[in-house]
């Protein structure tokens, strides 16, 4: 959370929290909701939400610039982690694997997609639920 200067959401993660409201966030940084449809009335709060509506690009440069020094974290929204694993925009992965079988929802990585591969940076094993963090090459 230290490190983090920005983030950059879906409109779907976003409607995550619309209805219950984003204060318990621990992370107090400008969120950046890539969308084509920016809701009319935005969620109140204490996080500050910038909608982005012409593209991931576009999304990601915003974020860079409000990050700084910081890191831009992608928090959420297995389609933009997709794209922006496809446009090589990702420096790290960190996927959390819960032992939870579910039936739907969406693929982080779909069949026939170009692979990535990666060093292992850190593997932290909590009750129900593992932490790795991969550098992409």
């Amino acid at each position: 959370m230290r490190t983090t200067g920005a983030i950059v959401i879906g409109r779907g993660a976003y409607g995550t929290g619309e209805n219950e409201g984003w204060d318990d966030t621990p992370y107090q940084v400008k969120h950046f909701v890539l969308t084509h449809r920016p809701p009319e009335t935005p969620v109140g709060g204490s996080v500050d939400f910038t909608f982005v509506t012409d593209g991931i690009v576009r999304a990601v440069e915003l974020a860079r610039t409000a990050a700084g020094e910081k890191w831009v974290t992608i928090g959420g929204g297995a389609d933009v982690g997709r794209q922006l694993l496809a446009l090589g925009l990702v420096d790290e992965l960190q996927l959390h694997l819960v032992p939870l079988l579910v039936g739907d929802g969406l693929r982080l990585f779909l069949p026939g997609e170009p692979g990535h591969t990666g060093t292992i940076v850190r593997v932290v094993d909590a009750p129900n639920v593992t932490h790795l963090r991969y550098r992409l090459h």
